[in-house]
């Protein structure tokens, strides 16, 4: 028997990702009043302050601050630069109006500033010059407000132990177990990761670290065993060593082979669908308000395969990224994955030297295990939230007789 420990290690620089040329720098400082980043943190704030943090709030809040504008703070950055939004939906000051319109878009950061920067005709209301005291195409360049190109701003890194125990076949038995402790770290999914277009994104232009973490690949622990066994009976075994030639043939020959494979669970983000804080490229990461959030990866109240025992309130949970941010990265770990191969087979000596008949029965999956992945993370579906979508296939049997000589 043999005891293998290793050690490997792969460090990537250059890789490809895209970043979005004609995204926002939401880093904008004015030296007086602040960031853009820190108008559109303040709005979101405001606007979770007056619904409990319910998203799903905006009409009802919208109705409030049309009603008693006073509930909206006054921000610097929007009475300076976005000025000409005051009275525009109602009598009120340009902070109100701005967090009106920025639940008008549904919270969308870019949505609600590529409106107020880019048209004269914002929400049905016209009015003689841009809402931007900087004038139009301030914010956004004239020809498009988003463009993607191919950069070599990516990076990765993956290291490894591993630990082999091994007996080969000796005296009728053999087997390998093979166990690996590993970490991908990376700024974000590759160009390879089959997403098209999507694939490759990072996140924040402006900074190419800002998403790095786990890879969506990350298989911290990964155990595969098999094992070879023939029974210990019929001529020239430690049982029925002296049978006769019909008996030896109905208790020799019989071996059993078992393959099984464990890996842990991959890690994922959550998102909020429709949302766009930071650019177009891509829609809103999530980020959890109770950090010490709990994943049961078992079955949710409906009873359905689930991340969270309770979808609804696991959504409550969760909100979209700040403007310029990129939302928390490998937030949950998914289900694991365990699976058994097990196969059966009796071998029939014939009467001419060295040919036989051999019958297999193999079993895929052999215990009808079912592995979920595909979950709906999705924080604007309470409903379904963290519900698995699809299961891996159900036990598969095959049978095969096999003629050697």
């Amino acid at each position: 028997m043999t005891i293998e420990v290793g050690y490997q290690g792969r460090f990537s620089h250059s890789l490809l990702m895209q970043i979005d040329q004609g995204g926002v720098n939401w880093n904008f400082k004015d030296p007086v009043v602040g960031t853009l980043g820190g108008l559109q943190k303040s709005m979101r704030n405001t606007f979770f302050a007056l619904s409990g943090n319910n998203i799903n709030a905006a009409a009802a809040v919208q109705k409030q601050v049309a009603a008693n504008p006073s509930l909206v703070p006054g921000n610097a950055f929007a009475e300076k630069y976005f000025g000409g939004l005051a009275n525009l939906f109602f009598p009120g000051s340009a902070s109100a109006n701005y967090l009106y319109l920025l639940m008008d878009n549904g919270l969308s950061d870019t949505d609600t500033l590529n409106q107020a920067d880019r048209l004269k005709t914002v929400g049905g209301k016209s009015f003689p010059n841009c809402v931007s005291i900087t004038v139009c195409w301030s914010f956004y360049a004239p020809q498009q407000s988003s463009l993607n190109v191919w950069t070599n701003t990516g990076a990765a890194s993956f290291n490894s132990a591993t630990i082999t125990v091994r007996r080969p076949f000796s005296k009728g038995f053999s087997f390998d177990f093979n166990y690996t402790l590993s970490h991908s770290i990376d700024r974000g999914g590759g160009a390879e990761s089959g997403y098209g277009s999507y694939g490759g994104l990072t996140l924040d232009p402006y900074d190419h670290r800002a998403f790095r973490g786990s890879s969506d690949f990350d298989a911290r622990h990964y155990i595969n065993a098999n094992v070879l066994y023939e029974l210990p009976m019929g001529k020239g075994k430690m049982l029925l060593n002296s049978a006769s030639g019909l008996v030896d043939n109905l208790v020799g020959g019989w071996q059993l082979s078992l393959i099984s494979r464990y890996r842990s669970g991959l890690p994922s983000a959550i998102f909020y669908n429709g949302i766009w804080p930071t650019n177009f490229s891509f829609g809103a990461v999530a980020y959890p308000i109770n950090p010490s959030f709990s994943v049961s990866n078992g079955f949710d109240k409906a009873g359905n395969p689930s991340v969270f025992a309770d979808p609804a309130s696991a959504s409550n949970n969760w909100l979209p990224m700040y403007a310029g941010e990129v939302g928390t990265r490998a937030a949950v770990r998914l289900a694991g994955t365990i699976n058994f191969d097990i196969a059966v087979a009796k071998s029939f000596k014939l009467p001419f030297e060295g040919h036989r008949i051999q019958f297999r029965a193999e079993a895929f999956n052999a215990f009808n295990h079912a592995d979920f992945y595909n979950p709906n993370l999705d924080a604007s579906s309470p409903s379904t939230f963290g519900e698995y979508t699809q299961a891996t296939p159900p036990r598969v049997m095959q049978f095969a007789l096999r003629y050697q000589f």
